[in-house]
Order: C-alpha cells, then structure tokens, then sequence
C-alpha cells in the first residue's frame, strides 16, 4: 500500500507542475500583449498587468503558479535535479509576475521553510542556503513588485484602508 501511495502522490506532484507549466505559457502571452485570452485588457496592480492565464481570473491564476511551485519543492526533496530546480525558480518568477500578495509571501516562506529543513546538515551549508534565500526574498521585495506588495499590505493594515470585511480580516490577524 505504501508503494501505491507513493506513486500516487508523485502523479499529483507532477500534475500540478504540469498544469502551472502549462498556465505559464498564457501567463507569458498575458504579460507580453496586456490581453488577456478572452480578449479583454487586463487588470493592473501599479504598472503591472495582473495576467490571468488559462483560468481568467489572476488570482485563480496565482494559486495555480503557487501549487506547482511547491509541488516543484516537494519533488526537489525527492529527488534534487538540475531540471526541477529549473522548474522551481522558474515557478517562483512566475508567481512574482503575478503581483498576488498573498501567494508571493506563501511562496517566499515556503522556500525558506525548504532551505531551513531540506540543505544539508551542516551549519555552514545552512547558514549559506539562508542567506540565499533571505536575498531571494529582500530582492522580491525590494523590486517594483514588491513596493506593490508593501502598498497592499499598508493599505489594508493602515487606518486609511476602506472599512471591508477585508479590512477587517488583515486587522485582526496583525494584532
């Protein structure tokens, strides 16, 4: 039984990788023309289009981006390969095109949380690996990408924020 959950969960692995690859395709043709696949402009976050893939909605699009990123890393802790740790960053830049708050701050713990557990044993490859990703991450933020992220995060945290049960929500799980 052990084995025939093994492969099953491998095949959900490499599913969800194949479906964000292949949403990655029209995230690309998103960015590049501003139109989304049904024809319409796409939503803006600042100076980014927010591409919608294949699920025309961008926040669909993200989460799908994201599940195969971690799909990705947990394939990793399988079995490291150049090609997966192509797929992985590949991923990663995917899911920052996005400019999705949320799925960009799940990712980047994510890759700490793996570069914490699955390196090496030994203190300086760890240490190495983390300073890595803690660049990784101060580079996601100190982009343009992520003065988008900080604003959103502001917006919603700060007393200028419109009273939403969004609003709401960030409030409270801050304090």
């Amino acid at each position: 039984h052990i084995d025939g959950a093994k492969k099953t969960m491998t095949f959900i692995l490499w599913a969800l990788l194949l479906v964000a690859l292949l949403n990655s395709v029209q995230v690309i043709r998103d960015i590049w023309t501003g139109i989304g696949l049904d024809g319409e402009q796409l939503a803006k976050r600042g100076p980014f289009f927010r591409p919608e893939g294949f699920l025309f909605h961008p926040v669909l699009s993200a989460q799908v981006i994201l599940f195969g990123f971690l799909a990705t890393l947990a394939l990793i802790v399988r079995r490291a390969t150049p090609s997966r740790f192509f797929f992985a960053a590949f991923l990663f830049v995917m899911l920052i095109i996005h400019v999705s708050v949320r799925d960009i701050i799940v990712g980047c713990l994510a890759l700490m949380l793996f570069v914490i557990q699955f390196l090496r044993s030994d203190a300086f490859t760890k240490s190495l690996g983390a300073l890595c990703g803690v660049a990784i991450v101060g580079l996601v933020f100190a982009s343009a990408a992520g003065e988008q992220i900080t604003g959103r995060i502001a917006y919603y945290t700060s007393d200028q924020g419109e009273d939403s049960v969004r609003r709401v929500l960030y409030s409270a799980s801050v304090d």
